[in-house]
């Protein structure tokens, strides 16, 4: 399931630096995160700082994505 989720947060990273309507920064940062690189504070804080409009439907699209896979499963990376 980890590997999964690596490689998915890696395609959107990649895709969000490409596609404009994307961001790209906040999946990279979750792909590091679950590859062990930095921590869940860390993690937390550079996601949470993520700008966007308020209400806009790129930071819904992105809040949805991280409430779904991270917060609610908290996974075991240990």
């Amino acid at each position: 399931m980890r590997v999964l989720l690596v490689i998915l947060f890696l395609l959107l990273g990649i895709a969000g630096l490409i596609l404009p309507f994307l961001p790209g920064f906040p999946f990279l940062i979750v792909a590091l995160y679950l590859l062990g690189f930095i921590g869940r504070r860390k993690m937390l804080r550079l996601t949470k700082g993520f700008k966007g409009r308020k209400g806009s439907r790129r930071r819904k699209i992105v809040g949805w994505i991280f409430m779904r896979l991270l917060y609610r499963r908290r996974l075991n990376l240990k």
